[in-house]
């Protein structure tokens, strides 16, 4: 009897844990300095829900593994936002400012979001990063292997080869904006500064530029990133 007691409460332990059979839980922090999840300090351990919003600092920097060997890594002054609809589904990296690496892997796929785009690998393991150079603009970069990106206004797929990187403009969506109307008054809606409702306009590919500018944010951009890997192809 006192056995059963006792698996009985350890059930019911595991199951008020956060991570285990969870369907919501997307990855575990690998490694953090300066950054924030949900109102409190984001440190080494701590479970990211589908969801999360994780917040970078000045000088900061975070590593975040999902199952399978995919990661994602970010740099100071960088926002990003963790969604998983499903369990058998990519994890998408939702780049709101600033800068993120991410590795995609057969075992557990990964997708980055900027605006209304999708950056996917287009092989099976591979490398990209999505930087936000300002309210305007962006670079997306294919580090190991080629990226796919499309945007709901374009479903054309835009081919970034391995070693390249892509600039983007961003544009206000009037519609995300304003729901179509604007205000009681008349008067237009204040500017949209959500980068998650943004158009993506493609821009030019830099040919040779993916690797240096990786290697030049990484190395120079943070004091504090050679304690988390970067993951060099």
């Amino acid at each position: 009897m006192q056995a059963r007691k006792f698996v009985a409460l350890l059930l019911v332990s595991l199951i008020a844990i956060p991570g285990y059979g969870n369907p919501a839980a997307v990855g575990i922090v690998q490694g953090s300095t300066a950054a924030m999840v949900r109102g409190a300090d984001l440190v080494q351990g701590t479970t990211v829900y589908s969801g999360d919003v994780v917040e970078v600092g000045s000088n900061g920097s975070a590593q975040i593994a999902f199952t399978g060997a995919s990661q994602v890594m970010m740099l100071e002054n960088t926002r990003v936002q963790f969604l998983s609809s499903a369990a058998k589904e990519p994890v998408r990296v939702n780049v709101e400012d600033g800068y993120a690496k991410f590795r995609s892997t057969a075992a557990a796929p990964v997708v980055a979001m900027l605006g209304d785009a999708t950056v996917r690998t287009e092989n099976a393991d591979g490398v990209g990063t999505v930087q936000i150079i300002n309210s305007h603009s962006a670079l997306i970069s294919a580090v190991k292997g080629n990226l796919l990106i499309s945007t709901m206004a374009n479903p054309t797929i835009t081919i970034v080869p391995e070693g390249m990187a892509l600039t983007v403009q961003m544009v206000n969506d009037s519609s995300a904006q304003s729901g179509g109307s604007a205000g009681a008054s008349g008067t237009p809606p204040p500017a949209n500064n959500n980068h998650k409702n943004r158009k993506i306009l493609v821009g030019v590919i830099i040919v040779g530029a993916a690797l240096g500018i990786g290697l030049a944010i990484e190395q120079g951009g943070n004091g504090n990133s050679p304690s988390l890997s970067p993951f060099q192809p």
